[in-house]
């Protein structure tokens, strides 16, 4: 699944469009992707469209990976953990209380979709790693450098 980040100002015109088969255009050029492409900022959207597949899958045993790919300030964070401040003990109230935060990305989503039906789970493993420059970094350690 591929999300496009919506135009920054709201009378600008974004660089890429998609066309009726939901293929996505840059230019000249045509991409197409075997999944859907998700265009908003809908985090809940997002979740259904790209990490719902992965978690069906990993539920049957398999590995699954999800990776964020873009330059700077194309929504990657965005998509993967929500705006900033969306991660506070304020929003683990909602989830108390039974509802997902609307601002939550699709890493936390999915990890309380896990948390709430990991009924015989023996063990969980996750990582968050960014990769920016060359350099590896832990996000779910405060960005500690990898070797």
């Amino acid at each position: 699944s591929v999300r496009i980040r919506p135009p920054r100002r709201a009378l600008s015109t974004s660089a890429v469009e998609i066309n009726e088969r939901g293929d996505i255009l840059a230019g000249h050029v045509r991409f197409a992707y075997a999944a859907q492409v998700v265009c908003g900022s809908d985090q809940a959207v997002a979740y259904d469209a790209i990490a719902l597949p992965l978690l069906s899958s990993l539920k049957q045993g398999f590995s699954s990976t999800l990776l964020a790919y873009g330059q700077t300030g194309s929504g990657k964070t965005h998509t993967m953990f929500g705006p900033a401040g969306a991660l506070t003990e304020a929003s683990l109230n909602e989830v108390s209380e039974g509802a997902c935060p609307t601002d939550w990305g699709i890493l936390p989503r999915a990890v309380l979709m896990l948390l709430q039906s990991s009924e015989g789970t023996q063990a969980m493993h996750a990582s968050a790693i960014e990769i920016y420059q060359n350099d590896a970094y832990d996000l779910l350690d405060n960005r500690r450098p990898l070797q």
